[in-house]
């Protein structure tokens, strides 16, 4: 027995012409955010009972998540909805080896069905360069077939997030809803008790910081009183709004070396903290377990960027005498408000750096575009962050969602869920990667912590504890950056430029930090950088696309 995949395609065949994407971007743009009249030759093809897909992603946990509770469901929803059995080879490499692994996979040309993406891997727009050779599918062409993508189309920014340069979008994006306004997990974590026990205030500044630091210098000289085993850098430099790269300042792009001292200011305190023994030395290398071990044992007091669940799980929770907290960010040595490092927009955003792509010699393209659009869905979403219901929520009389006690009352909800195939994590990503990111449940799987408000200790958990500091503007979000797209020839003339720049740049300031170059030498090192690369050309370039970006 043979079932139709129906499309209606009367009004193509009397044009006697197909849309494609090679031809008048503003007009596709236009359909598809209305909709859309893009239909594909093959609108008619025959479907059998079943059909062989195949699927190239990372896998973030050792359990396939085909096989898990929420995988199954997951498999049955999308034949329902799709009316054909789907035989699919989930083709899965480990999320730490994806990255390296997709230039090669790429470079290859043997792809699956659908294959995902994201930004540090492959740009979008050297997607765009296979779709323009025909090698992957625009979506602008099938635009009948993205119910759910439309709908997310309309809201803010999101179209401009996902097209590339020539206006079309080539990938399912990712899709983020979140009702935080709040992001990054980026803080500072102190040893509340030991403050408490000697009388000392919640450190607000940089200098508040080093004062503290020497404090406890004195009282435990064994120890490196700030000590990290996170991104210190780029957390201390969002502390004066600033990078060691090319960023978005708010308004125009900048570069970190040369904007006026702010990336100075920061390395020249790095660096005196390293002088006098009060920054870890180990501050770059060292692992969390060694980090641990310090926070229990009196050889480390203060941490910038100490995840707030590693505070809970892995100290608080090791010692009853040792008790760790969140404070918000201090202000830099500029005195800007300091930088969340990671802005987490409210509402629902699509992501123009993750999403996943159709290989235009699939077989059955409509079928592939459709299901990936229903992982958009309402219905979709909710499987992804709640389950099954029954079996992993309930829904209360007011008809909330309530995870099963399994779950809420575990020591670690996210590694239960994970055992359900539910994401709430990077511990698992269910369905075809990356399904909807949805953080509406995260009040009740993160666990609550002692966090200073800016009056008093309270406890909240983490995305509580950002949003709070967001809306209160002590920390603010780092200005989102524009959408801007470069060709896949610009792309190559930035890396080939920024990766030698970028070296010299983070060698150095390693040395200024390590007191193996003085500061008084910052000046000559910023000359020197033109040395290995003309990045002024890059920023230009940057700075050119933002304009015609701004202009749109």
């Amino acid at each position: 027995m043979k079932r139709t995949f129906s499309a209606i395609l009367c009004a193509m065949l009397l044009m006697g012409t197909m849309t494609a994407c090679g031809g008048g971007g503003n007009e596709s743009s236009a359909a598809a955010n209305n909709g859309g009249d893009g239909t594909s030759a093959n609108a008619e093809a025959e479907l059998p009972e079943s059909i062989d897909v195949s699927v190239y992603m990372p896998i973030f946990n050792e359990t396939p998540p085909e096989t898990t509770l929420v995988g199954q469901k997951w498999t049955e929803m999308m034949e329902d909805y799709l009316g054909v059995q789907l035989n699919i080879d989930w083709q899965e490499v480990a999320y730490s080896d994806y990255l390296q692994k997709m230039s090669i996979y790429l470079a290859a040309g043997d792809w699956a069905d659908v294959f995902t993406y994201t930004g540090t891997g492959v740009t979008k727009d050297q997607l765009m360069d296979y779709g323009q050779t025909g090698m992957v599918l625009c979506l602008d062409d099938y635009a009948d077939y993205t119910p759910n993508l439309n709908k997310y189309y309309g809201e803010g920014n999101n179209r401009k997030n996902t097209e590339c340069s020539d206006g079309k979008v080539y990938f399912m994006p990712g899709l983020g809803i979140s009702p935080y306004t709040g992001g990054g997990q980026c803080c500072f974590a102190i040893r509340w008790d030991a403050y408490e026990a000697n009388g000392m205030d919640i450190p607000q500044t940089l200098d508040d910081v080093y004062e503290d630091a020497k404090k406890f210098k004195e009282l435990y000289p064994n120890s490196y009183p700030v000590s990290t085993t996170r991104d210190l850098l780029t957390m201390m430099y969002s502390l004066n709004n600033t990078s060691n790269q090319i960023y978005y300042d708010g308004e125009k792009y900048a570069y970190g070396p040369t904007d006026g001292g702010k990336l100075k200011g920061i390395v020249e305190w790095l660096a005196k903290m390293y002088a006098e023994g009060l920054l870890d030395p180990e501050y770059a290398t060292q692992t969390g377990e060694m980090l641990y071990e310090k926070c229990l044992n009196d050889k480390a007091f203060i941490s910038p960027w100490l995840y707030a669940l590693e505070i809970t799980d892995n100290i608080n929770a090791a010692s009853g005498d040792v008790e760790w907290a969140e404070i918000p960010m201090p202000t830099g040595t500029e005195g800007d408000t300091p930088w969340i490092v990671w802005p987490l927009r409210e509402g629902n955003t699509l992501d123009g750096g993750t999403g996943i792509a159709i290989n235009a010699k699939t077989e059955y393209p409509e079928l592939m575009v459709k299901m990936l659009d229903y992982q958009l869905s309402d219905e979709m979403i909710e499987l992804c962050t709640w389950g099954v219901e029954g079996e992993t929520f309930t829904l209360d009389e007011n008809g909330e969602h309530q995870y099963i006690e399994e779950i809420s009352s575990a020591a670690n909800p996210q590694t239960v869920m994970a055992e359900y195939g539910l994401y709430g994590s990077m511990a698992c990503r269910p369905g075809i990667a990356f399904m909807p990111d949805s953080k509406g449940n995260y009040f009740q799987i993160f666990p609550k912590m002692p966090s200073w408000n800016g009056t008093e200790l309270i406890n909240v958990n983490s995305w509580e504890f950002f949003t709070m500091m967001h809306d209160a503007g002590i920390n603010v979000a780092a200005p989102e950056a524009p959408s801007i797209s470069f060709t896949v020839d610009e792309s190559a003339q930035m890396s080939e430029t920024m990766t030698t720049v970028n070296t010299f740049v983070d060698e150095n300031i390693a040395k200024f930090i390590a007191g193996e170059r003085p500061m008084s030498e910052w000046d000559a090192f910023v000359d020197e950088i033109a040395g290995y690369g003309d990045y002024q050309s890059i920023l230009d370039m940057y700075n050119q696309k933002l304009e015609e970006f701004n202009a749109e």
